[in-house]
């Protein structure tokens, strides 16, 4: 199964995105902003609060996805 990564998940675009994609079962979808998520009607992609500015934690969750 192919892993999908989403940053700005809370955006316009990565919302669509995340819409577009949990559609499909052959992906493991992953979201990332900052705040709490606003996608709170689809189940199937994994959500981080997260600061793509901030080195470490961005690391810490890249490997967690590998």
């Amino acid at each position: 199964m192919k892993k999908i990564l989403i940053t700005g998940s809370n955006g316009l675009l990565g919302q669509e995105l995340i819409k577009l994609f949990s559609k499909e079962t052959k992906y493991d979808l992953f979201g990332i902003s900052k705040g709490k998520n606003r996608i709170t009607k689809i189940k199937k992609f994994k959500y981080s609060n997260v600061d793509i500015s901030n080195k470490k934690e961005l690391d810490k969750i890249l490997n967690s996805v590998k």
